[in-house]
């Protein structure tokens, strides 16, 4: 979940209320699930057991940096400190809820997402907030990956509805979409 200052208003609500909907979802089907929420900085959080601890749940998405944004050094951190230490996520799913204000990613990183997806992870993008990613500038092949070259489906949320972009998205196409 983003949690930099571009989400401030109602992106970060929606994403908050969001996030608990998966919680309970993945609770329901008994799947196990970690939040991440990231700014310039990143956190997670292991649910094992919603009934139990819905305030920790609750304080952990409550406090937010409301930062800049750090992609790479998210996923770098996640797929290097983080994924080896919970081997039961290995072929996990990612979802990354944000306004996709992101800085390119770079191609060391995108290269460790690569290894995870032939693995079998899948990577969902959930765009949030009417921007759609105006605080980010143009993509370029010098500038990185953007977040079109890294999921495998994107959705967007706008005036309560999700639905999914289901034309393909390039990175050329990510700014003439009005995600950028």
């Amino acid at each position: 979940m983003d949690s930099s200052s571009s989400m401030d208003g109602m992106p970060i609500l929606v994403a908050k209320a969001l996030t608990i909907a998966l919680c309970i979802i993945a609770q329901r089907k008994k799947r196990k699930l970690i939040v991440v929420k990231y700014s310039d900085s990143h956190e997670m959080y292991k649910l094992d057991n919603l009934a139990s601890k819905k305030k920790e749940l609750m304080a952990f998405l409550g406090s937010v940096d409301m930062g800049g944004n750090n992609e790479d050094g998210m996923f770098r951190w996640l797929f290097n400190e983080v994924l080896p230490d919970f081997g039961e996520f290995d072929t996990a799913d990612l979802l990354c809820i944000s306004d996709f204000g992101w800085t390119p990613i770079s191609n060391e990183v995108k290269e460790l997402i690569d290894a995870e997806k032939a693995k079998g992870m899948k990577f969902y993008g959930l765009n949030i907030g009417e921007d759609y990613g105006a605080h980010s500038f143009p993509f370029d092949e010098d500038d990185g990956v953007s977040p079109a070259d890294i999921c495998d489906s994107l959705w967007k949320f706008s005036d309560g509805v999700c639905e999914e972009i289901t034309e393909k998205i390039t990175s050329k196409r990510f700014l003439d979409y009005g995600f950028l």
